[in-house]
């Protein structure tokens, strides 16, 4: 990043009116603590309903915004010297969208308006905030050694507001004295927002969201990239307008586009899709090129609408280029009209030109007819092998019933009875909902651990909606909930779930205390007993040991550390053992330091499995820890509560917090009862993108290591899962709330990536799903998810279970004929599903299907003498007729 200067311009306005910047930048109307000598800080305090604005540069020298102007790339930056007004909230900023960025307009020139970041946490290691790239620690506190911005000093980073501060080089520069400045950040696990400055050129202080203070303030940031935004994109197929839409008879549709931003760098693109006759849309999607497969199934005869926006690198959104389209068989348009013909003349059936408008007709008299039928779907069933009346199937294009007809080699069969199988089991049901929230409020936190278990068909979760701590079962199926537990809780850090059997234990901890919720999930009882610690347990992971029924439980400790007048923070990893097996009298009954003195970022969080019989040590502890630029994937194991082995399972390069990354370990039973190990770590490649990399291994098998790229997005959770037929799966969440998945069935490739569902994302790191152990036959499109759902429009705020899945195998429907048929397994069997009267004058033809293709029936219709008018009666069975041909011989 370069430092440019700085730059006076614009103006800042309050109800419309301008006011001059303030030459005693801090606290308004007051001073810090008795520090009255330089008079009381003159920054405008806002009065209620007032707007706040930035107009255009004003002649008054005393009325222009000096900016420190910084250059990253293409992208100016320009950071407010000061504080423009107080009194004013995170939520009256946020409400405005001035928070993470809104355009404004000065002199004809736009820039992106919104404040700084200042990061989540303090940094236990140095002054400032972590993660560390925030931009007032980077900018400000100039940690990124921006050549001519200033560093503050000693005195500067001390808390405690002198004038020695207030004069000083760094201060005279950006005015953070007697002032906070509100920054985009969420304070971690609670809902209050970071602000910056007053006390030092480091310090930090959270508000609520809706506090008003005079001590607090709008320093604005403006962004300009150096580009012009991208032009309406060009459509190069499908073309069309809405009153002479394309037609084709491709499928499945291709989308191609042009990026029309000669100096701006292409980024994604988003379409929708619109089917016109059912004022439906049919597709909603984001592609990181310039053209698409259209892969929803769309209906012939219909018209579509197409929208598309480009957006390039610098976020900025072209105006949208939209065409028309439908889909037909002739690839034509075929509009009729009469036409005069003599019998025997040659037909000219359309008249010259793209549109082909169908002639005159007049037909004369003749003898027989040909009717072709064109239907929305040629509907059929996939056929199990059979000689016999008993026709298994295995899949149906339409709901099967009694008189349904099914046609094969010109022969009809009626169906007499019909038989179903096994289906797939969707559930799409509600755990807990509230209403009328301006932001997402239900919550798991960011870390480690499980949230879920599984026992006699109900899920059971555990979250947070403040100041409630809860536990929920749901049936697996779907259906009503069922409360296990309600408390309330403060400054929560962290939660998790586990259990054996009909015991379920839900650990949670707090600054002060960690507690042991256990459950018999066969009476509902529960009880709550307080777990002996030794520190802080900000991060924790627990497991049942299979062999010894102990709850064993891996914490992330925090320990303060005193050395004279100054306190600092260390972190270790611990581990504990507890006998649970009298819920009255808990017992530890060994714990063991993993590792000790330890720097925030340096320990990541950990994960404990029972890996059964694929070690000796049946109790394996996963963590990440950075040592200089690389993070290593470290793996304890124990056999009972004795160290059994240790392992470095990766290593990743140019990882410097370990807090970026996150690891799952899982023990799965596959198919055939053997043991599989999953373990994966997800990290950052790039500042918007990440990688995940799994490690499977059968027992006493080779372990297999993939490195998976989640694309553009950053991964912000991961988890895995596991059915029968699509073998390990894995979740993942990115940070714009798209979720999507993968499975292996030899547990050494991944296979192709599939969307799931996308959400509106949560603050900073926080979690948006977890999964639900179904272990079932097979998985359709939700593995098994409890998502956190909110929906802004309605303020919204749902946990969500989501899961289509079938327990057994498949097994075939079957359907009773009138007659036997004899068929091959995978044949397709199609319907007859018209009934067809034909009439010349009083006479009925006989009719018979004649050819039954992919895409029409056609039947001859044939009389006893000639006639000219003819009469088409057509009964449809479950389906929709598109088009009807006929001519007459």
């Amino acid at each position: 990043m370069e430092y440019i200067g700085i730059e006076k311009f614009g103006s800042f306005l309050d109800n419309g009116a301008a006011y001059t910047i303030p030459d005693r930048p801090w606290f308004t109307d007051n001073y810090p603590g008795s520090l009255s000598e330089r008079g009381k800080g003159n920054i405008r305090a806002i009065a209620d309903r007032h707007e706040i604005s930035l107009g255009n540069t004003l002649s008054n020298e005393n009325s222009q915004i000096p900016w420190i102007h910084l250059k990253d790339g293409l992208k100016h930056i320009y950071v407010c010297k000061q504080v423009l007004a107080t009194n004013i909230s995170w939520d009256y900023l946020n409400e405005r969208n001035m928070i993470y960025g809104t355009p404004v307009t000065i002199d004809g020139k736009q820039y992106k308006l919104r404040v700084l970041t200042g990061g989540v946490e303090r940094n236990p290691d140095k002054p400032g905030m972590v993660p560390t790239d925030n931009e007032w620690d980077t900018i400000i506190q100039n940690t990124a050694n921006i050549t001519g911005l200033p560093k503050p000093t000693t005195e500067d980073l001390t808390e405690a507001n002198t004038y020695g501060q207030l004069d000083g080089k760094h201060n005279q520069h950006w005015n953070w004295w007697g002032i906070n400045t509100i920054c985009q950040e969420t304070r971690t696990l609670t809902s209050s927002k970071i602000t910056r400055g007053y006390s030092s050129a480091a310090s930090f202080t959270s508000y609520d969201a809706i506090a008003l203070n005079s001590a607090c303030g709008w320093r604005p940031v403006l962004e300009y990239i150096e580009t012009d935004p991208p032009e309406k994109p060009t459509i190069v197929k499908p073309t069309g307008t809405e009153t002479k839409p394309s037609v084709t008879n491709v499928q499945p549709i291709q989308i191609e586009t042009i990026f029309n931003n000669p100096d701006g760098t292409f980024k994604h693109m988003d379409y929708e899709v619109w089917d016109l006759d059912l004022n439906k849309r049919v597709a909603n999607t984001r592609v990181f090129i310039t053209n698409d497969v259209l892969t929803p199934k769309l209906e012939l005869g219909h018209r579509y609408k197409l929208i598309v926006s480009h957006t390039n690198t610098a976020d900025q959104v072209s105006p949208q280029a939209t065409s028309y389209f439908m889909r037909g068989i002739l690839n034509k348009y075929k509009l009729s009209e009469p036409v005069t013909q003599k019998q025997y003349d040659k037909l000219t059936a359309y008249t010259s030109g793209d549109d082909l408008i169908m002639k005159p007709q007049q037909f004369p008299e003749t003898e027989n007819s040909v009717i072709r039928l064109v239907p929305q779907t040629m509907n059929n069933l996939t056929a199990g092998e059979t000689t016999t009346k008993e026709l298994p199937y295995s899949a149906s294009t339409k709901a099967l019933v009694i008189g349904d007809r099914l046609i094969k080699n010109k022969e009809v069969y009626t169906v007499a009875e019909v038989k179903q199988g096994n289906k797939p089991i969707n559930v799409n049901s509600t755990i807990y909902k509230i209403l009328n929230k301006d932001k997402p409020m239900i919550s798991w936190t960011y870390r480690s651990g499980t949230k879920s278990y599984t026992y006699n068909g109900y899920a059971y979760v555990s979250y947070l909606d403040l100041p409630y701590f809860q536990i929920t079962g749901i049936p697996l199926q779907g259906g009503e909930t069922k409360y296990i537990w309600t408390g309330t809780t403060e400054n929560l850090r962290n939660m998790v779930t586990t259990g054996k059997g009909n015991m379920m234990y839900t650990i949670k901890s707090t600054e002060k205390e960690t507690n042991l919720i256990a459950t018999n999930l066969d009476t509902g009882l529960a009880k709550q007993t307080l777990l002996p610690r030794d520190n802080d347990q900000i991060a924790l992971s627990a497991v049942v040991d299979s062999r010894t029924n102990r709850l064993v439980l891996s914490a992330k400790e925090r320990c303060k550390v005193t050395e004279g007048s100054s306190t600092t923070y260390k972190y270790t990893l611990m581990c504990y053992w507890f006998d649970v097996s009298d819920l009255d009298n808990i017992k530890m009954v060994q714990k063991s330091t993993i590792l000790a003195n330890c720097g925030y970022t340096e320990l990541g969080n950990p994960t404990i499995e029972d890996m059964q019989d694929i070690y000796k040590g049946n109790i394996c502890i996963y963590y990440p820890r950075v040592t200089e630029d690389k993070c290593e994937l470290k793996e304890h194991r124990y056999d009972l509560t004795s160290l059994e082995g240790v392992s470095t399972l990766g290593i990743v390069s140019d990882v410097t917090d370990a807090l970026d990354t996150e690891i799952v370990a899982k023990h799965i039973k596959d198919k055939q009862g053997e043991s599989i190990l999953v373990v994966s770590m997800k990290y950052p490649s790039l500042a918007s993108s990440g990688n995940i990399r799994t490690l499977t291994m059968k027992k006493g098998g080779t372990l297999y290591s993939n490195t998976l790229s989640s694309g553009t997005a950053a991964v912000r959770t991961h988890k895995i899962t596991y059915s029968h037929e699509q073998g390990i799966g894995l979740v993942y969440a990115t940070s714009v709330g798209n979720i999507y998945k993968r499975f292996t069935k030899d547990y050494t490739e991944w296979g192709n990536i599939e969307f799931v569902f996308s959400v509106t994302p949560r603050a900073g790191l926080e979690q948006v799903f977890e999964t639900v152990d179904y272990y079932p036959e097979s998985y359709g499109k939700y593995p098994g998810l409890a998502i956190l759902e909110y929906t802004e429009a309605t303020k919204t705020d749902k946990l969500v279970l989501r899961a289509d899945y079938t327990n057994d195998k498949e097994q075939a429907s079957k359907i009773i004929l009138d007659k036997p048929i004899t068929a091959q397994a995978g044949e397709k069997i199609k319907y007859l599903d018209y009934d067809l009267e034909v009439k010349a004058g009083e006479e009925t033809a006989t009719i018979k299907p004649t050819d039954i293709t992919e895409d029409y029936y056609e039947y001859d219709a044939q009389f006893t003498k000639e006639e000219a008018q003819r009469d088409i009666n057509i009964k449809g069975r479950n389906t929709k007729l598109t088009t009807l041909y006929y001519y007459n011989y």
